[in-house]
């Protein structure tokens, strides 16, 4: 696909494909303004190889300034770390797991303990 852009506003951390940028730009400032908040602004774009597909991304709860990123269906089942700025940090392979078709994730708490959950949910 290309390029992601990880932005800040409106919601913690979103993701936008690049060639559709302009008008979700626009319709995420005029969300933002909607609600009050600060136009999002963009802090980082992701050309990493490895990340051709990014379907789903993150914040973590446990390190500070890193986003997790799944890719979509027909890549290996891997979890990336990123900067907030795009860079890739670290991938590490779900074992046990495939990806048949991985659309988002989401972090949670149970026991005190942090987990990511895989949402392997698309058609």
């Amino acid at each position: 696909m290309g390029s992601v852009a990880a932005f800040r506003g409106h919601v913690s951390v979103f993701a936008l494909l690049a060639p559709l940028l302009g008008a979700c730009a626009w319709h995420a400032e005029a969300r933002a303004a909607s609600h009050g908040l600060a136009a999002p602004e963009a802090v980082g774009i992701v050309v990493d190889a490895d990340l051709s597909e990014i379907s789903g991304l993150s914040v973590a709860r446990r390190h500070k300034n890193v986003l997790w990123a799944v890719n979509d269906s027909g890549n290996p089942a891997r979890l990336f770390a990123l900067s907030t700025r795009g860079r890739k940090l670290a991938g590490f392979d779900v074992e046990g797991v495939r990806n048949i078709d991985w659309e988002d994730l989401a972090p949670f708490t149970r026991a005190g303990r942090h987990y990511l959950l895989i949402a392997d949910t698309g058609d």
